[in-house]
């Protein structure tokens, strides 16, 4: 194994709007710098410094959180590798291990795969049905993939935890898929594959996403998120569920 001891490792997370309370993670390491970006007064973490976010006063909260997401190298330039975990991840073990087994692999993007869908189509459809976003930007998103060919088998990843190399493969990759979020369904879930498979960029399977079950290096604690049902969603509800009843799925985005 590599000796990691020399290289700067940095976790990072982004809660805006108080969607997510704050965990306070057992197994931080004195080597590793932890990031935690918020919008909110609130204490941050033990462990964790804590770091406005400045510049991005237009965005929307769930923008802001994308953009920080997908630009560690514009936020955190001083770093070799970076390690972004959504606001409900616990880090329940040392990760310099999981970095230790994997920084020597040709890849420079590391995710875990999707614990239950294997095709970002799915995904669609199920972005849809829990009325993610409107039906008619995913499905106007997936027909498109589907023009350019992008193939149904190649798989899907689980966006909640990802390792990068910080270099321009990976910056390529991430600022590309915050590009996809923008301008298309406000899923990065979907756009992350097909940037890879665009891009020729591979991503490097760390192999089922077992975070809900008892992961090694980390848990999914899926009780810890405000959900506010606003009016907007209610109506993207209605109008989602008449699109699935009257298309029963049979589409396909062909």
């Amino acid at each position: 194994m590599l000796n990691i001891t020399n290289k700067k490792i940095v976790v990072y997370s982004c809660v805006t709007g108080k969607y997510e309370k704050l965990i306070n993670h057992k197994n931080l390491e004195k080597k590793i710098k932890y990031i935690f970006f918020t919008d909110s007064s609130e204490n941050v973490p033990h462990g964790w410094i804590m770091q406005p976010i400045n510049g991005l006063d237009n965005f929307s909260n769930k923008d802001k959180n994308r953009y920080v997401k997908f630009h560690p190298s514009e936020f955190l330039p001083s770093h070799d590798i970076s390690i972004y975990i959504d606001g409900n991840i616990e880090i329940i073990n040392h990760i310099s291990d999981l970095v230790d087994k994997i920084y020597l692999k040709d890849e420079d993007i590391f995710l875990f795969r999707h614990f239950e869908r294997e095709s970002i189509y799915d995904e669609g459809k199920k972005c849809i049905e829990d009325s993610l976003d409107w039906f008619w930007r995913i499905r106007k998103q997936m027909k498109r993939y589907s023009k350019e060919l992008y193939p149904e088998d190649r798989g899907l990843f689980e966006n909640n935890i990802i390792i990068c190399k910080n270099n321009e493969n990976s910056r390529k990759l991430l600022h590309n898929c915050w590009k996809e979020y923008s301008k298309e369904a406000k899923r990065d879930q979907l756009a992350l594959n097909y940037c890879s498979w665009k891009l020729k960029i591979p991503i490097y399977d760390l192999g089922e996403n077992n975070v809900r079950s008892g992961g090694e290096f980390f848990f999914l604690d899926l009780n810890n998120r405000y959900r506010k049902i606003t009016f907007i969603h209610l109506i993207r509800l209605v109008l989602n569920s008449i699109y699935l009843f009257t298309n029963k799925l049979i589409d396909n985005f062909r």
